[in-house]
C-alpha cells in the first residue's frame, strides 16, 4: 500500500494493518477523566489561590503583539525571571509561606524565578523559624537526595528550587506548591504544579493548593500566564 499524503486516514491504516487485533478496554474514563482519576484517589484536586505582589513589571516590546513568535515567548519568558527576582516581591510572597509553614501537617515546595531567589527564601524562612532548604542544579547529588529524603519525612517544611524539582522528583505528600517563578509556558508550568497532584491512592493528598504570584504588567504586551491556561482546564465544573 502507497502512502497517500492527501488521505489523513493513511497513517491509521498503515497502522490497522499492522496491529489487526487491538485490545480494546471494557470501560474508559469518559470525557471526564479527570474528575474520574480524582474521585479514584489517583490525583489530587488542585485549589487555587493567589498572591498579590503589588510588583509593576514591563514585558519587553515584540514586533507583532497579535501574533507572537515562540522567539517572543522565549524573551518574554526571560525577561518575567529577571524582573521577578527582586527583594519587594520576595518579601510578598515570604509573608504568604510563612503563614502557611506554621501549620504543622502542611509541606509546601517553592519554585523561585531564579536560583538566587530560592536561595533568599530558604534563608528568610530559616530566619523566621520554618524548616526550610533549597536544591539547586549546582548541589551535590548526595546532598540533594538527603534534603529531598527529609522533605519526604517532613523533617523540612519547605524545600526551595529554580525549575530543578519539575521533573525526576518523587515525594508524595505535597501540601502546598508556591510558584513564584512566572512563566508564560503552561508546560512548565504544568511541571512545577504536577509535583503537588498527586493523589492518595499514590501517597499523595487529596487536594493540593497552587498559590500563583500575580504581578502588574505595564506596556502594550500583557502576557497570558501559564497559570492562567492551566485554571480554565482544572477549573471544578
Amino acid at each position: 500500500m502507497e502512502y497517500d499524503p492527501k488521505d489523513q486516514d493513511a497513517g491509521t491504516k498503515e497502522l490497522s494493518k499492522l496491529f489487526p487485533r487491538l485490545i480494546e478496554p471494557i470501560q474508559t474514563l469518559g470525557d471526564s477523566a479527570r474528575q474520574v482519576l480524582q474521585q479514584r484517589g489517583v490525583l489530587a484536586e488542585p485549589r487555587f489561590q493567589t498572591i498579590e505582589t503589588n510588583i509593576p513589571m514591563r514585558m519587553p516590546s515584540i514586533e507583532n503583539p497579535d501574533e507572537p513568535t515562540s522567539d517572543d515567548f522565549e524573551r518574554i519568558d526571560r525577561a518575567l525571571k529577571i524582573r521577578a527576582d527582586q527583594p519587594r516581591r520576595r518579601i510578598a510572597v515570604l509573608e504568604h509561606v510563612v503563614h502557611l509553614a506554621k501549620e504543622p501537617e502542611n509541606s509546601i515546595l517553592y519554585f523561585g524565578p531564579s536560583v538566587g531567589d530560592a536561595e533568599c527564601m530558604a534563608y528568610l524562612l530559616r530566619e523566621r523559624g520554618i524548616r526550610a532548604a533549597v536544591v539547586s542544579a549546582n548541589t551535590r547529588d548526595v546532598t540533594r537526595r538527603n534534603l529531598i529524603e527529609q522533605f519526604r519525612q517532613h523533617k523540612l517544611t519547605v524545600l526551595c528550587n529554580c525549575e530543578v524539582l519539575t521533573t525526576g522528583f518523587d515525594a508524595p505528600r505535597v501540601t502546598h506548591v508556591v510558584v513564584a517563578r512566572p512563566t508564560v509556558s503552561q508546560v512548565l508550568y504544568e511541571q512545577m504544579v504536577g509535583r503537588g497532584l498527586r493523589g492518595p491512592k499514590f501517597g499523595g493528598t487529596e487536594t493540593c493548593v497552587i498559590l500563583d504570584c500575580e504581578d502588574t504588567f505595564r506596556g502594550e504586551v500583557r502576557p497570558q500566564l501559564g497559570y492562567t491556561r492551566f485554571r480554565k482546564v482544572w477549573r471544578r465544573d
